[in-house]
């Protein structure tokens, strides 16, 4: 009888560590739309303008894209919006950020990670 029980427990056990792993992804991803930590964040236009600098002094494709792009606010406007498109952007919420999802009108007012910010650099790099 102990015998028969077996595979019905190690199901059960395999079942429960499955709920509980996806119970924990689900966490992590929820935690990601909302960031505490205020030295983890810069802003979109602080963003843009530093990979602006970069992609103009590594000579990247990008820089020439967005100085062409005819765009009335400069270089900087057009990596802004670019920017937005690439990595996850935040509002400012009380005092932490929350993961926008209207990034199209006001990138002025967002914020990006910081970590993200080398990701952005690293796209614009592979888009040579």
């Amino acid at each position: 009888m102990d015998a028969a029980i077996l595979p019905l427990a190690l199901l059960l056990v395999t079942a429960a560590a499955a709920v509980g792993f996806f119970a924990f992804s689900r966490r992590n991803v929820a935690a990601e739309d909302r960031i505490e930590e205020a030295s983890a964040m810069m802003s979109v236009p602080d963003a843009a303008a530093a990979a602006y600098e970069v992609a103009r002094a590594q000579g990247m494709t990008i820089a020439w894209v967005a100085e062409n792009a005819k765009d009335a606010a400069g270089p900087a406007a057009w990596f802004a919006q670019s920017i937005v498109g690439v990595v996850p952007a935040y509002r400012k919420s009380g005092s932490s950020f929350v993961r926008s999802k209207n990034v199209v009108s006001g990138v002025q007012s967002l914020y990006i990670r910081k970590r993200d910010f080398q990701t952005y650099v690293d796209w614009a790099r592979a888009m040579q």
